[in-house]
C-alpha cells in the first residue's frame, strides 16, 4: 500500500490598489497550482497542458530580466524531468531577447522550495528562487508592485513546474508544488 505525504503551504497575497488580502493554508497531495501573480494579458502558458508528460522535478530555470528602475521579468523558461525521466524544455514565456539572461541548474538532491517576487497589473517585475540547500537565485528584475511569496516547508515541499501568461514579457507566473516523495 502506497503512503502519501501531506504538505501544508501558507500563502498570502496583498493587492495594494485593490485592498485585497488573501491568506490560507493548503494541503498538497500530490500537486497543486498556486497563483498566478501578475497581469491578465498575454497568452496562457501551462506546463501541464499539451504533451501529457507531467513534471517530476525541475532541472533548470532561465530568467531574462531588466534590473534597473522600471525593470521586469522579460522572459522565463525552464527544463523539467517528466514522469518517464526525460528532460523537457519549456518556454520562452515572454521575450527571448530582451534583458540580461541567467540560467541556474539544480545539483543532485537540490530542488526549489521557495519562490517570491513582485508583480503589477502588467506583469511580473521581480523573481527570487531559493533551494532546499539554502542557495538563493535572484533577485531578478526590479522589485516593484505587489509582493508574493510561496515558501514550502523545508524538506517537505518542492516546486515541480510553472504556469502563467506570456506576452512581450512574463505577464503572470504561478507554481505547481507537491509534497516531497509523495509517490
Amino acid at each position: 500500500m502506497a503512503t502519501r505525504t501531506a504538505l501544508r503551504v501558507s500563502f498570502e497575497r496583498r493587492e495594494s490598489c485593490h485592498e485585497t488580502l488573501m491568506s490560507g493554508t493548503l494541503s498538497l497531495s500530490p500537486a497543486v497550482m498556486i497563483g498566478p501573480w501578475g497581469g491578465r494579458g498575454g497568452t496562457p502558458r501551462d506546463v501541464r497542458k499539451g504533451n501529457g508528460n507531467h513534471p517530476r522535478q525541475l532541472e533548470s530555470i532561465t530568467v531574462r530580466s531588466t534590473d534597473s528602475y522600471g525593470g521586469r521579468i522579460n522572459g522565463f523558461s525552464f527544463v523539467y524531468v517528466d514522469q518517464k525521466g526525460q528532460s523537457i524544455p519549456v518556454g520562452v514565456w515572454g521575450s527571448a531577447t530582451k534583458g540580461y539572461e541567467d540560467t541556474f541548474t539544480m545539483g543532485p538532491g537540490e530542488y526549489v522550495n521557495h519562490v517570491s517576487g513582485t508583480a503589477d497589473n502588467y506583469g511580473v517585475t521581480s523573481l527570487t528562487f531559493v533551494t532546499n540547500t539554502g542557495v538563493e537565485y535572484g533577485t531578478y528584475g526590479y522589485p516593484s508592485g505587489t509582493p508574493f511569496s510561496v515558501p514550502l516547508q523545508q524538506g517537505n515541499g518542492e516546486v515541480l513546474g510553472f504556469f502563467g501568461r506570456g506576452g512581450d514579457s512574463l505577464v503572470a507566473l504561478g507554481v505547481y508544488a507537491t509534497a516531497r516523495n509523495a509517490f
